[in-house]
């Protein structure tokens, strides 16, 4: 006998709002998704802010959805997130992985973080080394959307990070365009702040988040959630000129600095909640010389949801993402994703 269970809950906090999607997973739909407009901010430069009345109205979610025990699942701001490239011992075993890590914190692993949770991957092993992907985030960070959750009767199920989310939605709407081979820069623009991520071999190879603080209190939303420009003409273009002028910069650096020369960017995805996107669109493409892509979504999903849409679809989009890899090496379970009560 089958019995219905809760639906998912997925969750991401952003400027004024809280963004949700419920997700019935025994059907395979997403049931609503909505964002929750307030009149403080929720998060601001990546922390989150005004708890009680967070907390208030993710208590009133839990109470007309009857989400009261469900699993939620939630998008860790990509403020303080990092990612990095280390060789290691060929010698160490997955479960030595971990302790060796802990041994060279702050020797020969230097990380910008006190008291950081460290999850990993190995991702390329030969003869003589092997190499692993270490995601890094401060801990207190996560425990603070663990314990809001669970003060609201939620189970705090995953976490992850935009970046990683929004890719895997591009892996799983955009198959036709989708290829590990490429080096793929996907860019999430908003209003306040952007972020920068290549993939390669449909791993995260760097990631750079800039918040942009020029013209900032220009930003005005309206009363459906939409962000409006309120100063001039000039200063907008302003500062679009500046972060074209910087992802020019970045392509330049990732083609010189991370691929000494050998490798470039091949494709670039464009994608986030800044209201003129198709202007953005043309502007980048007129200034670079690679293939441009914007990201669409199905069920005519806006792209604000990209994160969450990419959350629900972690579990089955995992194993193709690490399907090469399970086939070189034995994989640590990815644990940028993991069940955080485990």
């Amino acid at each position: 006998m089958l019995f219905n269970k809760k639906p998912d809950l997925f969750i991401m906090f952003k400027d004024k709002s809280i963004f949700y999607m419920i997700y019935d997973d025994q059907k395979k739909q997403i049931i609503e998704q909505d964002q929750i407009l307030l009149d403080q901010p929720v998060l601001i430069d990546g922390q989150l802010t005004n708890d009680a009345l967070v907390k208030k109205r993710l208590e009133l979610l839990v109470q007309e959805k009857k989400l009261k025990n469900a699993k939620a699942s939630f998008i860790l701001p990509d403020h303080f997130s990092m990612i990095r490239k280390e060789e290691i011992p060929v010698q160490l075993e997955e479960k030595e992985i971990e302790n060796y890590i802990s041994l060279h914190l702050n020797s020969s692993i230097r990380l910008p973080f006190d008291s950081p949770k460290i999850d990993f991957q190995v991702i390329e092993k030969t003869e003589d080394t092997q190499y692993i992907l270490l995601t890094v985030y401060p801990k207190e960070q996560v425990k603070i959307y663990q314990d809001l959750l669970e003060d609201v009767r939620l189970q705090a199920y995953v976490a992850d990070f935009s970046y990683l989310s929004v890719y895997r939605a591009f892996i799983n709407s955009e198959k036709g365009f989708h290829s590990k081979d490429d080096h793929l820069l996907l860019i999430q623009w908003h209003p306040f702040d952007s972020s920068l991520s290549v993939f390669h071999d449909d791993i995260p190879q760097f990631h750079r988040h800039t918040n942009f603080t020029r013209f900032a209190q220009s930003w005005k939303q309206n009363k459906e959630g939409v962000w409006e420009w309120s100063g001039s003409d000039q200063e907008l273009e302003q500062v679009i000129d500046e972060q074209l002028n910087a992802i020019e910069r970045f392509l330049d650096f990732y083609k010189f600095s991370v691929m000494n020369g050998e490798k470039m960017v091949t494709k670039v995805l464009l994608t986030g909640n800044f209201p003129k996107l198709d202007y953005l669109y043309d502007r980048l493409n007129d200034r670079i010389d690679i293939k441009l892509m914007k990201l669409e979504l199905p069920l005519a999903l806006d792209q604000v949801f990209a994160p969450l849409y990419g959350l629900i679809s972690k579990e089955n989009d995992t194993n193709k993402i690490n399907k090469k890899l399970k086939k070189k090496v034995k994989k640590h379970s990815t644990k940028e994703e993991e069940k955080i009560n485990d």
